[in-house]
């Protein structure tokens, strides 16, 4: 009797070791099949995609020289934007977002500026290593959803540089 439980035991790890397989195998091929439709590389599109992505609109009038890399997904998404802006159209842009201390906002960055560059954009299109040689950096962030996604957006009056970061869905 005693032996007979063992062999089931045995035939049981069998059974689940071949169904998680195969469930493996079908994910694998689910993904690889429809995954793709539910991503989109912010790199590959045009740019005003990611920035109605992260605005909820197309870019205004007073937005020139826009550059986006990242990537959205079922999981969430990470996209970062840069572009030059008139001061009314930042005023426009930053208008309802609460301000940020900057240099609680670049300590962030720092981890996920690594990030970026190894996985979204390595020649450092956007060059948002930039972001950290501002001397009067703006800030302003704003919670896009109750999962802790977010938008910070980085200015540098002056030159009217800008920078987007959005994490989340």
């Amino acid at each position: 009797m005693e032996r007979l439980g063992r062999y089931s035991r045995r035939g049981a790890l069998l059974l689940l070791l071949v169904l998680g397989s195969g469930a493996w195998g079908v994910l694998s091929w689910l993904h690889r099949r429809i995954g793709s439709a539910f991503q989109m590389d912010f790199s590959a599109e045009p740019p005003r995609e990611a920035f109605r992505f992260a605005f909820g609109g197309p870019p205004p009038a007073g937005v020139t020289n826009l550059r986006a890399a990242g990537m959205r997904g079922l999981g969430g998404a990470s996209v970062w934007l840069r572009f030059q802006a008139t001061d009314p159209t930042i005023r426009e842009l930053t208008g309802s977002l609460k301000p940020q201390s900057a240099k609680e906002a670049l300590e962030e960055q720092r981890g996920v500026q690594d990030f970026y560059l190894q996985h979204f954009d390595p020649e450092d299109r956007l060059r948002w290593r930039e972001l950290y040689r501002i001397p009067q950096l703006q800030v302003h962030e704003v919670k896009r959803d109750t999962s802790g996604g977010y938008l910070q957006v980085f200015v540098d009056r002056p030159r009217g540089d800008v920078f987007v970061f959005v994490f989340g869905t």
